[in-house]
């Protein structure tokens, strides 16, 4: 019985293990972002004192062309890791007029494979802090991604990743066929995007044109397949002087007609309230549509819509421009902005403490000495000494880690 668990034992390792060392081929697309994703992230987490520039809290990152069998390959990756570099603000790029001066001048052919030294030469010859290259070679039958970030000073090794990807999406670049996110497959996952309405605002008026009123809206959308779309929008506003907020569950359709431009129609069931100045409170569910168009670039854009509402015997139109932004750039946007608080907030709080702590420290025991005994003023001279003695410990203690 016990050789039979350990044989079982062994088996199930070897099944993980496997998994590990032999991972699924990927879309070309979604192996480039995994590996812009994964090294950014390496390259913020590790802060490295030699890249980051910390008068401009910047790092100055130069990605050199790939090493493929085709050059068109290697401008595409450049171009979609560029587009996701460029996203966190954290990073500053060199820009291709530099790097290509950098070739002419160092007589390289930066198609050609790349090692850490020649990296290090081109990164200071254009002033960066950080280099990012690679390959794409074949790897049974799928081809496999290498990518590394490298310091310029030192030549540390910050990122090293590999991502296996389909040998139909390299396919049309080594035969010099038509790309692949110029083929229906890809417009038709364009139409098959999640994204989030971060502010939208409309004016409203009546069917008969007496009424008229405007709101603004928050929402998010998801297509769990490709041309459908359900989501969920919460508005709020003013209508005849009344006020009103609602939530609309809704489902429709999308219809691309690039990676740009995409038509879109929903049905909505709005659920919400009308509130007067008087205190009348009104509930109401009601039927609307809407239908307009999306405008992407490179993640974030913005819709024009028209909207349709029935409530009891009155039809509303309404016509609004809203925000929109694909949640993975709005999310990273906000965390980079949060991650640039904590930055300020860890400079300022230990120098605070300090300011903050030693005159409560030192007026404390004054407090203490001339109150009366057993006095409330004995007592708040104590909790302001010991509370100078705490803020200044923490405070020296910050600084002094540093």
């Amino acid at each position: 019985m016990g050789k039979m668990k350990k044989k079982i034992f062994i088996s199930v390792l070897l099944t993980l293990l496997s998994v590990k060392v032999f991972p699924q081929s990927m879309t070309l697309d979604n192996a480039i972002k995994e590996v812009a994703d994964r090294i950014i992230e390496q390259i913020i987490l590790r802060n490295i004192p030699e890249v980051f520039d910390f008068t401009s809290n910047t790092i100055k990152v130069a990605i050199l062309d790939f090493d493929c069998s085709s050059k068109a390959l290697s401008q595409y990756i450049v171009s979609d890791l560029t587009k996701y570099f460029l996203r966190n603000m954290k990073l500053v790029l060199v820009d291709r007029q530099n790097l290509d001066r950098a070739r002419k001048e160092l007589k390289f052919n930066m198609s050609s494979e790349v090692d850490d030294n020649t990296a290090q030469s081109i990164g200071k010859f254009v002033g960066a802090q950080v280099v990012i290259f690679g390959s794409v070679k074949p790897f049974g039958k799928m081809y496999r991604m290498e990518a590394r970030a490298i310091t310029v000073e030192k030549g540390i090794i910050l990122a090293q990743e590999n991502v296996n990807i389909r040998e139909k999406d390299i396919k049309p670049f080594i035969t010099k066929t038509s790309p692949p996110k110029s083929s229906w497959n890809n417009i038709t996952n364009s139409a098959n995007r999640n994204y989030l309405e971060i502010i939208s605002g409309d004016v409203q008026f009546s069917d008969d044109l007496i009424g008229g009123g405007g709101s603004f809206l928050v929402g998010g959308h998801v297509s769990p397949f490709p041309f459908f779309s359900l989501g969920l929008e919460t508005k709020f506003g003013s209508f005849n002087n009344e006020f009103y907020g609602s939530a609309s569950p809704m489902a429709g359709l999308v219809l691309p007609f690039n990676n740009t431009i995409k038509l879109y129609g929903d049905g909505i069931l709005e659920l919400g309230y009308f509130g007067s100045l008087n205190g009348l409170i009104n509930n109401w569910v009601t039927p609307a549509f809407d239908t307009g168009m999306l405008f992407w670039f490179d993640g974030l854009g913005f819709d024009i819509k028209y909207r349709g509402t029935w409530y009891k015997d009155t039809y509303t139109h309404s016509i609004g421009v809203g925000f929109i932004s694909r949640p993975e750039i709005f999310f990273e946007g906000a965390g980079n902005v949060f991650y640039d608080i904590g930055r300020f907030l860890s400079d300022v709080i230990p120098w605070v403490c300090v300011v903050v702590g030693v005159p409560a420290l030192v007026a404390g025991p004054f407090i203490n000495g001339a109150a009366p005994s057993g006095s409330s003023q004995e007592l708040a001279g104590s909790i302001i000494m010991y509370s100078g003695v705490a803020l200044t410990t923490i405070g020296v203690t910050i600084l002094i880690l540093r």
